[in-house]
């Protein structure tokens, strides 16, 4: 069974390219460590396209203070037609940087 490639760094307020094409996210590791809440975002977009604090995200992890969240290995995945990226910060949707490790699978 082939669930995808691992994307593991550390990621903040600069958008991260999990993939600039179509893919699919199979599943995730996200641990904020940061001692408040934060929030993983990801986007249905090219990194390039993405201005964290003014693109809408597509969907948002929400991240316990010191904690994480992870989302089991799935053979369906989660279509993203145009990209996959992801930014991690303090509000859903805003602009000011938390840092996380992200381990993602994708293809």
């Amino acid at each position: 069974m082939y669930l995808g490639f691992p994307f593991s760094a550390p990621v903040a307020a600069t958008v991260a390219a999990i993939k600039n094409g179509p893919g699919q996210v199979f599943g995730w590791q996200i641990v904020n460590n940061t001692g408040a809440i934060a929030y993983a975002q990801v986007f249905n977009k090219k990194a390039s396209d993405v201005t964290v604090g003014t693109t809408i995200p597509d969907y948002v992890v929400p991240l316990p203070a010191s904690g994480g969240a992870v989302m089991p290995v799935s053979r369906t995945g989660i279509n993203h037609s145009t990209g996959i990226s992801i930014a991690c910060t303090t509000t859903r949707t805003g602009n000011t940087g938390a840092t996380c490790d992200v381990v993602m699978f994708f293809n």
